[in-house]
């Protein structure tokens, strides 16, 4: 209900309740009520987005909002959302348009997450909607040849660098892992397992990717069962320490409980 209610406003591009929604955006990010919050958001920009007909100032104007918003949360989960069903409704008009502004710096201009890795989140978001909105093998072929082409610019090489760095090294702590990265196989076994941690976290959950509805969207449970499978699959084929595979195990139960068959 809070979605569909968010997303009529913003259709309307009700500023009343624009307003309202940004004074309090900063408030209740603390416990549960941050994730309302997240969820207000996102449904606010979805319906602005599905309220666009043409390549005009009105494009500009979402994005606008959707940073005047940003500005005021911590949150980058609606952000990233958001972003990418602005692009996935941009390509739906005009593929040619969609891709000139994913390539601009408008998002990372306005939109300026502090967040560590091999791309910048909103143009990793906005390139994610635009492909999903290609109708065509061909499309998709084509546009990913342009898009293969950020790989060897010099900012990429080097941000990579650095992570080859951190893999390599010493340190503790999270690392910034690139989005290619986490489903290939890695001979690192406390890379192997950071990643493993993170899934479990992840997969574990449905407030984070099952919080956003839309009416085309699959607005049911993730398969928890699906998912613990491929994680017990990937824990035993591990070269990490018995002990380490055991507290990973661990770990998958706490996160699964109460999850499994209630599909």
């Amino acid at each position: 209900m809070r979605s569909a209610l968010w997303a009529e406003l913003g259709r309307r591009n009700d500023r009343a309740a624009f307003e309202r929604r940004l004074s309090s955006a900063g408030s209740d990010e603390a416990g549960g009520a941050s994730f309302a919050n997240d969820q207000a958001l996102f449904a606010f920009i979805r319906g602005r987005s599905e309220s666009l007909e043409d390549f005009d100032d009105s494009v500009d104007a979402v994005i606008e909002d959707i940073g005047t918003l940003a500005a005021k949360t911590s949150s980058g989960h609606w952000r990233s959302k958001a972003v990418s069903e602005l692009f996935r409704k941009l390509a739906r008009m005009d593929y040619g348009a969609a891709w000139d502004l994913v390539q601009e710096p408008c998002l990372n201009e306005q939109l300026r997450a502090e967040v560590p890795g091999l791309f910048n989140s909103n143009q990793t978001a906005a390139t994610t909607g635009f492909f999903r909105a290609l109708s065509s093998e061909k499309l998709v072929m084509t546009y990913l040849g342009e898009w293969e082409r950020v790989l060897e610019l010099p900012e990429v090489k080097k941000n990579y660098e650095s992570y080859q760095a951190q893999l390599n090294s010493r340190l503790s702590g999270d690392i910034a892992i690139p989005p290619e990265e986490v489903i290939r196989e890695t001979p690192s076994a406390s890379h192997q397992t950071q990643i493993l941690q993170s899934v479990i976290w992840s997969a574990g959950s449905d407030h984070v990717n099952d919080f956003f509805p839309t009416p085309e969207g699959p607005n049911r449970l993730p398969n928890f069962q699906q998912r613990y499978d491929f994680l017990i699959e990937g824990i035993e084929q591990g070269t990490f320490p018995e002990k380490q595979k055991e507290s990973l195990l661990k770990s998958l139960e706490n996160e699964f409980k109460g999850k499994l068959g209630a599909e």
